[in-house]
């Protein structure tokens, strides 16, 4: 059984020949990390100055930093070439 297993894990972390690093995917979650981040500072600042503006840019800034910060740790990841993470592992959007 374990022998099964190692094998698939093996064929799973196998880069296929000709495979690239999905441009749009790792635009997409720096875009969902920055936007997050940004999102969170500027309702500080409104929550501070008592504005009534900061609760939604608290929800869309909380909404947009996880997949952005998972998927930019995953991307970071694989470009150290650490093993378990490889550029397929993320999800397809076709």
């Amino acid at each position: 059984m374990e022998i099964q297993d190692e094998e698939y894990e093996s064929n799973l972390l196998r880069q296929p020949q000709g495979y690239s690093i999905p441009k749009c995917k790792v635009l997409l979650a720096i875009m969902l990390f920055i936007t997050g981040i940004t999102s969170l500072i500027v309702g500080g600042v409104a929550e501070i100055k008592g504005k009534d503006t900061a609760l939604p840019l608290f929800i869309i800034g909380g909404v947009t930093i996880i997949p952005g910060a998972y998927y930019t740790y995953l991307i970071v990841q694989a470009a150290r070439g650490i093993q378990g993470y490889t550029w397929r592992i993320f999800p397809e959007f076709d």
